[in-house]
């Protein structure tokens, strides 16, 4: 590891990496001492510093590489569930229509979505009401109402 680094701060990183991501777990074990919130607050500053979140970085790079886990090869998995799961088959004996279904529809659009979600091609679920309301407070007048609009910045 790097020699900028402190060695609770080398250990740190190693427990970080190690537990998934932990910030305060991995201060606790790296021996910082403290309340939860306490190190909590040291996982914050650490994974602030450039030396340790790029040490982390570079560390979850190497470890991607060598379990094969990269962007591309997980492009390329949900792809191939995608395919899969959105093939035809004829519908069941038992099933009388004679319908020609997709194997498992659900987990074609998740593989989908995964995928536009990797690609930042995705959009928003929340939608946003900025429809006006009426003055739900009967004790502000119009001009007062305006005023509070004005002072937010939310003024029509």
């Amino acid at each position: 590891m790097s020699r900028k680094l402190t060695v609770k701060q080398q250990k740190f990183v190693q427990y970080y990496l190690a537990n998934g991501g932990n910030g305060t777990e991995a201060a606790r074990k790296a021996g910082y001492k403290g309340s939860e919130k306490t190190l909590s607050q040291v996982a914050i500053e650490n994974l602030g510093k450039p030396g340790i979140s790029k040490l982390i970085g570079i560390e979850q790079e190497k470890l991607k590489e060598s379990t094969g886990a990269t962007a591309k090869a997980k492009r390329e998995l949900l792809w191939k569930i995608a395919q899969h799961n959105s093939a035809c088959k004829q519908a069941d004996k038992e099933d009388s229509s004679g319908e020609v279904k997709m194997l498992d529809p659900k987990a074609a659009i998740s593989a989908i979505t995964e995928l536009n979600k990797m690609d930042g091609d995705h959009a928003s679920t929340k939608i946003e009401d900025v429809t006006p309301r009426v003055n739900p407070n009967p004790t502000l007048t119009q001009e007062q109402a305006l005023a509070l609009l004005e002072k937010y910045d939310l003024a029509p």
